[in-house]
């Protein structure tokens, strides 16, 4: 959306605040918006539907210096970053677990799900890998699970692929996300044709 305003009749107009979220803005987005709405504050917020939407978020100043980071928790959150299933410090990559009273208690009737996602003392596994620095902002870097977001949307790959297996012509698929300046990542999908249909005559 960000992207859209930027190209816009829009441009120049009195804006108080630009938000990024779903993903850490592309390097190049945050200039272009800056130049386009010098009045805006930047903001990012970093959080999941699990989190009842923002747990982690920066905006302003700290922003400006830091604009790789999603920022600090909220004030009822916690972060800790967990590399086989161990807490580690400053500058250390793992995966992100978040802890509040904003978590959600349980998928609904889905003990299996909620069991891998939320710890027996109530952390959230996010899913994400990511790193705190020294000061306790938080940088997210990469994603365990295998999510595309494209213009904020979580798309799953695994329904993806599922949804070209049921072409019988389909041997293997896989789906991944490709970089794409408007919309942040967009939905690649490579297959392979089963081999009665690799030896069919053309």
């Amino acid at each position: 959306m960000v992207s859209d305003l930027i190209e816009s009749s829009l441009v120049g107009y009195e804006v108080d605040g630009l938000l990024f979220g779903g993903s850490p803005a592309p390097d190049t987005l945050v200039p272009r918006a800056r130049d386009a709405f010098p009045s805006a504050t930047m903001m990012q917020a970093y959080g999941m539907t699990e989190t009842n939407s923002v747990a982690v978020s920066i905006a302003g100043g700290d922003y400006t210096a830091r604009p790789t980071s999603t920022g600090l928790a909220s004030p009822v959150n916690e972060i800790m970053i967990v590399r086989e299933g161990k807490p580690v410090g400053p500058g250390v990559s793992g995966e992100v677990l978040l802890r509040g009273p904003n978590i959600m208690q349980c998928y609904w009737r889905d003990q299996e799900a909620t069991s891998k996602s939320i710890t027996n003392d109530g952390w959230l596994r996010t899913g994400d890998l990511g790193f705190l620095d020294n000061e306790g902002f938080l940088y997210i870097k990469d994603r365990i699970k295998d999510i595309i977001i494209r213009g904020g949307e979580n798309i799953d790959s695994v329904s993806v692929e599922n949804a070209l297996y049921r072409d019988p012509r389909v041997l293997e698929a896989a789906a991944v996300g490709v970089p794409d300046e408007r919309l942040g990542e967009l939905v690649a999908a490579s297959s392979q044709p089963s081999e009665a249909e690799s030896q069919a005559p053309s």
